[in-house]
């Protein structure tokens, strides 16, 4: 292969580990076009007046309302209503309507009307309702229980005239309480907090089941977690509005060196496309997404109580390497809040490590991973791109953005590999040729502190650009194409009924609708697959489209650690466009043992 090679300060040798294609045609994923800013750049956590600005100068927004049930113990010291035995006294919240709203309005109005995810976290109630049936931790009046949370809604649309927040979930992190009450229970009590609040304010979207360590734990145990997760989104996709979770990954550290497990881009995949055939099988659509949560989680072999840029950066690189991922699926990831505060001490270091600032109000390290996304905004159009199919894990994700305002190029690349990658830009038929611009690279440098580099002059001697190992880069070119009458590729992904397939032979054989052929641009199969640990040597040998042998695929980038008994890979394949059929498509696939489960299988059809 011929390489062209676009250097980041230093020159070296012209070789390419991956190719990237870029067109000259916009990409619409679902309905969405364009970047938008205030799906990515939130945080955890209301502000002050006076870090408000602050946080915005950082780039990121508050952007998710937490515990409100539990300060001041609001819901606990709910008094009974006098004239309804049983449920809560609704003078008690209008008088205490601008109290619970003063923090939530001071961020309304400094950020200006920012989209806020609210949650309660529903572990305390008042002495006077009945909580036997649930080991004193919950209700035993469904409805009463869900009164709470209607008025503390309404409440808040009170004390903010009129500007409550755009998405509700109704429990977070409901799994640590399933051990009180049961499942049946929780699902009662959605539905009935979703018919309350929607009865009055049908603006408001409410979702759950917020649930942590969805990725890890989906396909594990015969995807029991699934299946169980399965029962919510039977009354969800009828009375809720979206399906959220959290995504954390965590880091071994050992010698020097260091090891991402738990959520990945490929788990990430499988869980995303689980809940979304699942939707469009039973309700013809898919659900909106938000991860409310999601960055690093547990730590080993580091001290978390004492300071470490090591660990700054590695809050940063989870932040960035899951944004890369999301931005993907933009077309059913509704919001992505990360798991970083403005600042708190409440667990000591091991909390200052997640803080953007630091006590002093200035700020910390972990504030670039929201200001490496601080230059991209809503009037910026993504362009349509290829990754290399390589019949290999690919390890570098890639986007692509132009405003058409100004001709400003941005080329995104995100390095998922412990090396430097080169990485080849290919613009079709030549319609663009890169010569000088500026590069902003975030990375991990070698006295293992995170380092931003940022606007740096790069002259570009050929195409190719080396990318530091594991990090976020974006190189800033100036084009003058024109775009105002460039095509529209419009992606739809559509599902295969047939999910979670025991592998009991080697051969899976599965059908896969797709009502609409069109003008085909691009035609990709994902194939999502979950193997036992114990089975190492188990691979996805052939697969078989319209009596079509597929050769040419890459697989999304997967990792695994202490206590993971399974492995969960997604492969795309490259499907040529008269392979494909309008309506019924058979898809065999064969494996090289029995055992483990086909997940998903999805074709993607890119269109004008």
């Amino acid at each position: 292969m011929k390489c062209l090679t676009l250097f980041v300060s230093i020159l070296s040798s012209a070789r390419c580990d991956y190719t990237v294609s870029i067109f000259p045609e916009i990409l619409k994923i679902g309905k969405v076009t364009h970047f938008d800013h205030g799906r990515w750049n939130g945080k955890n956590g209301l502000d002050s007046s006076t870090t408000i600005p602050l946080v915005k100068e950082v780039g990121a927004t508050a952007a998710r309302w937490l515990n409100r049930d539990l300060g001041n113990g609001l819901f606990e010291k709910a008094p009974e209503n006098p004239n309804k035995k049983g449920y809560p006294d609704p003078k008690y919240f209008q008088a205490n309507q601008n109290k619970i709203s003063n923090s939530y309005l001071n961020v309304v109005n400094g950020y200006g009307n920012p989209e806020v995810v609210m949650e309660i976290k529903g572990l305390y109630w008042p002495h006077w309702i009945d909580t036997s049936a649930h080991h004193g931790f919950f209700p035993n009046n469904i409805d009463a229980a869900a009164e709470f949370v209607f008025l503390l809604i309404d409440a808040v649309n009170k004390g903010t005239n009129g500007k409550p927040p755009q998405f509700f979930e109704v429990i977070n992190e409901p799994d640590g309480q399933w051990k009180n009450t049961n499942w049946t229970t929780f699902i009662t009590f959605h539905r009935a907090v979703a018919q309350k609040i929607k009865a009055k304010y049908p603006n408001i979207k409410v979702g759950w089941p917020t649930y942590t360590g969805a990725s890890i734990l989906f396909d594990r145990n015969d995807f029991r977690t699934w299946k169980t997760l399965a029962k919510f989104l039977d009354m969800a996709l009828n009375h809720l509005d979206f399906f959220s979770f959290h995504s954390y990954s965590s880091m071994d550290v050992s010698g020097g060196s260091h090891h991402f497990h738990g959520s990945s881009e490929a788990r990430l995949f499988g869980l995303l496309d689980l809940v979304e055939s699942y939707s469009q099988k039973k309700k013809g659509k898919l659900i909106d997404i938000i991860v409310s949560e999601f960055g690093l989680g547990p730590v080993s072999g580091l001290d978390v109580q004492k300071p470490s840029p090591y660990l700054d950066w590695a809050y940063i690189y989870q932040h960035n390497s899951q944004i890369f991922t999301f931005l993907q699926r933009r077309d059913v990831m509704r919001k992505a809040v990360a798991f970083l505060l403005t600042y708190t001490d409440l667990l000591g270091q091991a909390s200052i490590n997640y803080s953007i600032l630091d006590k002093n109000h200035k700020e910390r390290d972990i504030a670039q991973a929201f200001k490496f996304w601080k230059s991209f905004y809503d009037t910026m159009t993504y362009l349509r791109i290829d990754s290399q199919f390589h019949n290999a894990e690919r390890k570098v994700v890639s986007h692509v953005l132009v405003d058409q305002r100004n001709g400003s190029l941005s080329i995104l690349l995100h390095n998922l590999d412990q090396k430097p990658s080169h990485v080849k830009l290919n613009f079709d038929k030549g319609w663009f040729h890169t010569s000088s611009g500026k590069s902003t690279c975030e990375y991990l440098n070698a006295q293992k502190k995170p380092t931003l580099d940022t606007n740096k002059p790069v002259h570009v001697t050929n195409s190719t650009v080396t990318v530091p190992a594991e990090a976020s880069c974006y190189f800033q070119f100036h084009t003058t194409h024109n775009f105002a009458h460039a095509p529209t590729v419009t992606q739809n992904t559509y599902y295969s009924t047939d999910m979670v397939v025991a592998i009991h032979n080697t051969v899976v054989d599965v059908k896969v609708n797709v009502p609409n052929i069109g003008n085909i641009d691009f035609v990709r199969l994902r194939v999502s697959v979950s193997f036992s640990m114990k089975s190492p040597h188990q691979k996805l040998k052939t697969v078989v489209v319209n009596t079509h042998t597929l050769t040419s695929f890459y697989s999304l980038h997967t990792h695994s650690g202490a206590g993971e008994d399974t492995v969960w890979e997604v492969f795309e394949y490259n499907v040529p466009s008269n392979m494909l059929h309008q309506h019924n498509n058979d898809v065999k696939l064969s494996f090289s043992e029995a055992g483990g489960y086909l997940s998903t299988v999805a074709v993607i059809v890119g269109s004008h």
